[in-house]
C-alpha cells in the first residue's frame, strides 16, 4: 500500500465509523492518522488505534525496564518504572479494545473523545519522569529512594 500525498489521497473510512468532532480539521490534511498520538483522532475507530498502539508500546517499555531492576543504582525506583510502564500500558490497551466497539461504551462525544485521548497523552510524561528518576535518583526529595547502592565487584 502507497503511503498518503496529496496525488495518492489516502481512502476514506467506511460510513460505519463514527466521527468524534474534537477539533475542525483542514482539508489539507490527509483523512489517515500518520501521527502516532500527538493530535486528536477525528474517529472513535482512530481513538482506539491511537490507544492500543500507544499502549502496546508503553507495556514494551515497561517490560524492557524491568530488566533493568537488578542492575539499576536505584532498583524501587526502577521497580515502580517498571510497574506504572505496564500497568499503565495494559490499562490502555483495555480501553482501546473497548472503545471500538460501541456495543460497550456507545457512542462517545467530542468530549468524551478528547477526554481519552488527553488521558493516555497525560500517561507519557508521567511515565518518562519515573525513568528518569531511575537513572538520575531523587533521594534529595524523594525519601523512599535510599542512597545508591555501591558498585558490585565480582571476582
Amino acid at each position: 500500500m502507497r503511503p498518503c500525498s496529496p496525488t495518492n489521497p489516502c481512502p476514506k473510512p467506511p460510513a460505519a465509523h463514527i466521527t468524534c468532532p474534537l477539533l475542525p480539521i483542514p482539508s489539507t490534511r490527509p483523512s489517515c492518522q500518520s501521527t502516532m498520538f500527538l493530535s486528536p483522532p477525528s474517529t472513535q475507530s482512530d481513538l482506539s488505534t491511537t490507544l492500543i498502539q500507544s499502549g502496546a508500546l508503553m507495556f514494551l517499555g515497561g517490560l524492557l525496564v524491568g530488566l533493568l531492576v537488578y542492575p539499576s543504582r536505584y532498583p524501587r525506583i526502577t521497580l515502580y518504572a517498571h510497574i506504572e510502564g505496564t500497568s499503565y500500558g495494559l490499562a490502555m490497551l483495555v480501553v482501546g479494545l473497548l472503545v471500538d466497539s460501541t456495543r460497550y461504551v456507545g457512542t462517545l462525544s467530542g468530549w468524551e473523545c478528547l477526554a481519552i485521548w488527553t488521558s493516555q497523552v497525560v500517561g507519557w510524561p508521567m511515565w518518562l519522569s519515573q525513568l528518569c528518576q531511575c537513572f538520575w535518583g531523587t533521594n534529595q526529595m524523594n525519601k523512599i529512594v535510599p542512597p545508591p547502592l555501591p558498585p558490585r565487584i565480582t571476582s
